[in-house]
């Protein structure tokens, strides 16, 4: 009976590994995570006024209110730098370190 109740408990821990992984969020988005998973309410022509009321707490929380106000500027996802060649001074086109962040 001991072994029974060893082999149950053995089973039982190796049945749901899942519930002990870390949760891994996504960097890409400044959110972490896609807004439709966490957020209940889906825009329609009826609530409007409800979904702005989540919505523009979680916008300012993570401080991109300006972006959809129009008071902060969209930095260039691409940005030019000089390069010295030995034909002369040339301009090269590399991405915007601050674009990503």
């Amino acid at each position: 009976m001991a072994n029974s109740s060893f082999s149950n408990q053995s089973h039982i821990t190796n049945s749901n590994p899942t519930t002990q992984a870390p949760i891994l969020l996504n960097n890409s988005s400044p959110f972490g995570m896609n807004l439709t998973q966490a957020l209940s309410v889906k825009l329609d022509r009826d609530n409007f006024l409800l979904w702005k009321n989540v919505i523009m707490p979680v916008v300012r929380g993570h401080g991109l209110e300006g972006y959809l106000l129009g008071t902060k500027e969209c930095l260039p996802q691409f940005t030019s730098i000089p390069v010295t060649a030995e034909t002369g001074e040339t301009m090269e086109i590399c991405l915007n370190p601050e674009y990503s962040r």
